[in-house]
Parts: C-alpha cells; structure tokens; sequence
C-alpha cells in the first residue's frame, strides 16, 4: 500500500464512506462530510487519480480504484478496532471514540493496532465472565 498524507487518508475514507449504493460520492457530499470547501475535495481527489486511487467523471461521481478500495477500507478497519478497543475499555461516549479512533487510526502501526484489538477483546471477554457469575 502506498503511504499517502493523512489529509489523503481522510478524503479516501470519505470517499468510501460516501458511496451510494456503489454509484460513487459527489464532491458536496465530501465536503460536507470533512467540512471542508468543494475546491478543497477537487484538489485532493485529483491528488488522489494521480497516485492511482480515485477517478472522477467530469462534473460527476468520484469512484476508487481497486488499490483505493483496499486502501480505505484498511484505514476503516483499524479505525473500527480502535473504537471498539476505546468503547470497551475507557467507558468514553461513542462519539468522543470516533473522533479519537479517527485520529489515532493515521497514526499507529497496523501492528499497535492488532495489540490494542486483543487487549480490547481479552477485557471484554474478562469482563463478561465476571458477570456471569
């Protein structure tokens, strides 16, 4: 996987959020999502064609590629963990999770990620056997 910014990361995970239906994400529903202006989100996603993961029609939808697809959807997936790590163990909001799982998600090592999942896992699993007895 190539490495990209994280400003990159976001707008690809927007981009995947934002699917309809596998008919693609307009660059207003990007904007929306990152609140950020629509010139911002046509500047990265052309970033984002350059380097082989995103395509737009012109005037249209903005689609990934395969490489883009696989890319977002393990930035989406490390967030997923770290969430589900901080929801199940620190007691925080589920939005404060999402906002720090977010952030975090950017930062840390697919391999710091996979450690905190068990952990989460090992608490939750300790946790409910305590309350069945």
């Amino acid at each position: 996987m190539e490495k990209i910014t994280v400003a990159l990361e976001n707008y690809l995970e927007a981009v995947f959020l934002n699917y309809a239906q596998g008919a693609g994400a307009r660059i207003s529903a990007i904007s929306r999502f990152l609140g950020v202006k629509k010139p911002s989100v046509v500047v990265a996603i052309r970033k984002l064609a350059k380097r082989g993961l995103a395509s737009q029609e012109k005037y249209g939808y903005v689609f990934l590629t395969e490489p883009g697809k696989k890319q977002a959807q393990h930035i989406n997936k490390k967030r997923g963990k770290i969430y589900d790590f901080l929801r199940s163990t620190t007691g925080i909001n589920a939005l404060q999770a999402r906002y720090e799982a977010s952030g975090a998600a950017h930062y840390f090592s697919d391999m710091t990620v996979e450690k905190i999942a068990k952990v989460g896992v090992k608490k939750n699993l300790l946790g409910k056997n305590k309350k069945k007895k």
